[in-house]
């Protein structure tokens, strides 16, 4: 909120962009968190959001973002 007031101009919604983007889905019930955080930071870095999806991927994700926060910085 203090950074909203600070910007006014951030206030003003008619000058945002809004990009839709088509997006690889979860595909359970439980991961949402974790797969939007992966698709975030590959928005950010520039990559696809069309990877492949599986079980396999998703623990490798979570073991990834756990090493992550624990060392304090992002990999790669």
């Amino acid at each position: 909120q203090d950074y909203f007031q600070a910007n006014k101009s951030m206030q003003n919604t008619n000058l945002w962009e809004v990009n839709v983007l088509k997006a690889t889905q979860q595909i359970n019930g439980s991961d949402c968190g974790m797969h939007t955080c992966h698709n975030m930071r590959l928005i950010v870095s520039g990559g696809e959001l069309n990877y492949p999806m599986s079980p396999e991927l998703s623990k490798e994700m979570r073991v990834k973002m756990q090493m992550e926060i624990l060392q304090g910085q992002l990999e790669n």
